[in-house]
């Protein structure tokens, strides 16, 4: 792919390739809602960059933000390390886009630490573009808070966990997804993991576009989304 008339390609199938590229490659105003679940954990493995080249990645998503999103667009930035979300305040503070939340959702592996308070939380930048952006209270049975307690556990013993230690429950992005889109808006992934939030899209009816650099985690949606196709950026 090498022109932003070749995004729709993209669309609702797994594509191999770098979140910044994917980015990079889409129209102006194009993107109703772009979830990213940054890839640092506390934990060191293969599916995890260093501190600083998560950081990174996500400053980068953020300079990307006022182009890519659309006229009502909106964005969830998360990290489990809150000193990345500062990294990203700073940056978003040099832009138009609207922070309105931080948000905390206190469903994450229990990490512990006897030089300080043991960390627990994903910590969850809710951004718009303007105040005209989508956001449908009555998706939802009451307007939740920007502290999440809901929606804390994968579905153990069930086909929904697989083996990713960054792995989220579907329950968390269906809230976004529904609060912050609606039918058929296009639902942007930029480091998919185990596509979780293509699964949750196309359960809602939007469409996606999700994208990871390893074939493992491509491998992994193909097999939730029930396809052997999958593109490359």
């Amino acid at each position: 792919m090498n022109d932003k008339t070749d995004y729709k390609e993209l669309l609702n199938v797994p594509s191999l390739g770098d979140g910044i590229r994917l980015l990079q490659l889409l129209p102006e105003n194009s993107v109703d809602l772009l979830i990213a679940d940054l890839p640092w954990s506390h934990t060191a493995d293969d599916y995890s960059l260093p501190w600083l080249r998560a950081a990174g990645f996500g400053i980068q998503v953020v300079e990307l933000l006022p182009s890519v999103l659309s006229r009502n667009g909106s964005c969830y930035l998360m990290s489990t390390d809150f000193g990345i979300n500062v990294e990203l305040m700073y940056e978003l503070n040099s832009t138009h886009l609207i922070v309105r939340n931080w948000i905390v959702w206190n469903g994450c592996t229990y990490v512990s630490n006897d030089r300080q308070y043991n960390s627990s939380a994903l910590h969850i930048l809710y951004i718009t573009k303007n105040n005209k952006h989508t956001f449908n209270i009555d998706a939802v049975a009451t307007t939740p808070d920007d502290v999440w307690a809901h929606d804390s556990t994968l579905r153990m013993g069930t086909n929904e966990v697989l083996p990713h230690s960054g792995q989220l429950p579907i329950a968390l992005y269906e809230r976004m997804i529904a609060m912050s889109s609606n039918p058929n808006d296009l639902i942007v992934d930029p480091c998919a993991g185990t596509f979780t939030i293509g699964v949750a899209a196309q359960k809602l009816s939007r469409r996606w576009i999700a994208c990871d650099t390893s074939m493992e985690c491509i491998d992994m949606g193909c097999d939730r989304l029930g396809t052997n196709e999958y593109n490359e950026i």
